[in-house]
């Protein structure tokens, strides 16, 4: 601030500050005089975060009022340059709330990916840096399987996902997404019969064994398989089961 007048007493202040996100200070330590004018040095704050995406320039006034009651007020334009953001959030695509897919599939999609960035029409690299057991992959934003999962014995697993935006330099956001294996139904592998043996001319009605099966659906600790047995070898006049387990 400049005043033709030696030995003046400015203040300064803002007379627009662009809703309330400025304001100035003005101290007289940081006055000189000559015999012909008066200079001080005010300065500027800023009180509130910029954001280029929401306005790129704000408009301010500044008042400088010299000790006789005389001001000046001048218009300034403080234009916002623009940087890169980092993304605020990973989310998952098409509005889902959680992350599934069912079990023993390889190549299947478990969901899309968003990423909530400031910076408009960025582009986003997504990375798995969390893999536990490699079973997931991803397919530019999607999240695919890699290997097979299987519902009971890991009915959910924690990954970690990262995106990376295209910005100069390169900033990130990581997201912690658990996904959640859905049980199908699976064919039984083996039956066995304990003992498998019994001697001749053993009477009509005498137990042989147990027959037990082997099906993956019973290897976890949720709801246990039941099983029908039937005969299907021609032996029906001469053996039976009790047909469910």
């Amino acid at each position: 601030a400049v005043d033709n007048e030696a030995n003046q007493m400015l203040s300064m202040r803002l007379d627009d500050s662009a809703n309330n996100m400025f304001s100035v200070t003005l101290s007289q330590k940081n006055c000189t005089t000559t015999s012909s004018q008066t200079v001080c040095v005010g300065k500027l704050l800023l009180l509130s975060k910029l954001n280029y995406e929401v306005s790129k320039q704000h408009s301010i006034i500044i008042r400088i009022t010299d000790k006789d009651g005389l001001f000046k007020a001048t218009s300034f334009a403080i234009d916002v340059i623009n940087v890169n953001d980092a993304p605020s959030n990973i989310v998952l695509a098409d509005n889902k709330t959680q992350a599934s897919v069912a079990e023993n599939l390889v190549g299947e999609e478990v969901c899309g990916l968003d990423t909530v960035d400031d910076d408009l029409n960025q582009n986003h690299l997504y990375t798995i840096i969390d893999n536990p057991g490699g079973y997931f992959k991803m397919n530019g934003s999607v999240i695919i399987t890699a290997r097979p999962l299987d519902h009971e014995t890991q009915p959910s697993v924690v990954i970690k996902v990262r995106s990376t935006d295209d910005g100069s330099p390169n900033k990130y956001v990581e997201k912690t997404i658990t996904i959640y294996v859905t049980d199908v139904n699976e064919p039984p592998t083996n039956v066995s019969l304990n003992p498998s043996n019994l001697p001749e001319n053993s009477p009509k009605g005498r137990v042989v064994g147990d027959l037990s099966t082997v099906d993956p659906d019973n290897k976890g600790t949720g709801q246990r398989q039941t099983f029908t047995y039937t005969l299907i070898n021609g032996y029906q006049g001469i053996l039976s089961v009790n047909k469910s387990s």
